[in-house]
């Protein structure tokens, strides 16, 4: 039997090869939406009006998944919570460039035309 995967630089293993895109919401949605092999998670809200805690554990979530052996590289959009330090963009960067996963980031601004 052969296996079609591939290995990662860390030594595991992947079948598939998502983006992921993070934090969920619209934007995610839209970009899952239009673009073939990005997927994103559902949450019911963003990380404001939660504790600290709460944000820590949201960011652990979000790291957890973009570690994931089938998630080939992340794209970190801005907002969404990112204006709170556990969720900080710098911080979700740094966590997947350890792994040496390509990362992207993606400023979103209300204001952007």
């Amino acid at each position: 039997m052969t296996f079609l995967g591939y290995e990662r630089p860390d030594g595991s293993f992947g079948a598939r090869n998502y983006v992921l895109v993070i934090p969920s919401g619209i934007v995610a949605d839209e970009i899952c939406h239009f673009v073939a092999g990005t997927k994103t998670i559902v949450t019911p809200n963003s990380a404001s009006g939660h504790t600290a805690s709460d944000r820590e554990t949201i960011a652990k979530v979000y790291t957890g998944l973009g570690l994931n052996p089938n998630v080939a590289s992340v794209l970190v959009t801005s907002g969404g919570g990112s204006e709170y330090p556990e969720m900080a963009v710098e911080r979700l960067v740094k966590a997947f460039e350890r792994s040496g996963k390509r990362v992207e980031v993606l400023s979103v601004s209300s204001g952007d035309t």
